[in-house]
């Protein structure tokens, strides 16, 4: 994955004391950080001895040129003190009244965790949103992990398709690309229709501040005579929508 520059807003790091002298690894205000050592660039800072490449035909593999880990990343901006003993295991989870254990944050990605909650990590467009953006477009994202909520039903109408698919599929392989457009035009604007009423349901119980647990926002859905899911979880109300002909 090639790794894109995040521009810093803040000023981070300052001068750092190695075992090789006094290395400003600091960056500023508007500095673009790399996610890759440059030519020339200080080692790593939890290794001072790290080796660099050995001339133009390279005998010895070195740090430059390749990607920063992520304690380099956040050394940089001042987020990962090498002085202090970062705190990597976890406290034991709390239960609560109803015997629940409370939820805890992975020990194995707090590093990674830190730098996605960063502004510049958190707010970086992805490439899709830069090509639907850079041709004038608007692009709203529907959230991950909940296929109920994405489009206009739009998850509906795949496992309306698969469902169809699966019991129509002869399993000759020169008629698959055939069945599969079958299994598309099968569906009808009325269900479509339909399928989107379920997801826009969703949507607006999910608005409702005061709907704050699942046990609530699925009771709010219910009165709207709506159900739970796609193809995996909601079988049924695709299979009794694709029956209405």
């Amino acid at each position: 994955m090639k790794m894109r520059d995040s521009v810093l807003t803040a000023d981070m790091l300052g001068p750092y004391n190695t075992v090789v002298g006094t290395v400003d690894y600091g960056l500023k205000a508007g500095d673009t950080q790399k996610f890759e050592f440059g030519v020339g660039d200080p080692p790593p800072f939890d290794d001072q001895d790290a080796p660099r490449n050995d001339g133009e035909k390279i005998k010895v593999q070195g740090f430059e040129g390749k990607p920063k880990g992520v304690k380099q990343v956040l050394f940089e901006r001042g987020w990962w003190n090498p002085d202090v003993k970062m705190r990597m295991s976890m406290p034991k989870a709390k239960i609560d009244a109803k015997g629940v254990a409370g939820a805890l944050p992975n020990a194995n990605t707090i590093g990674s965790d830190l730098l996605a909650s960063l502004p510049d990590f958190r707010d970086e467009k992805s490439e899709l949103e830069k090509l639907v953006h850079g041709r004038g477009h608007i692009l709203t994202m529907s959230p991950k992990c909940h296929p109920e909520l994405a489009g206009h039903g739009i998850e509906y109408c795949w496992g309306a398709s698969k469902l169809y698919f699966r019991r129509h599929n002869d399993l000759v392989p020169k008629n698959f690309f055939k069945n599969v457009l079958k299994s598309i035009d099968v569906i009808t604007r009325s269900q479509v229709h339909m399928f989107e009423r379920r997801a826009r349901a969703y949507r607006t119980a999910l608005k409702d501040e005061a709907l704050n647990t699942f046990d609530l926002v699925e009771k709010a859905v219910a009165k709207r005579k709506a159900h739970r899911n796609a193809v995996d979880f909601d079988s049924g109300f695709i299979k009794r929508v694709m029956a209405m002909r």
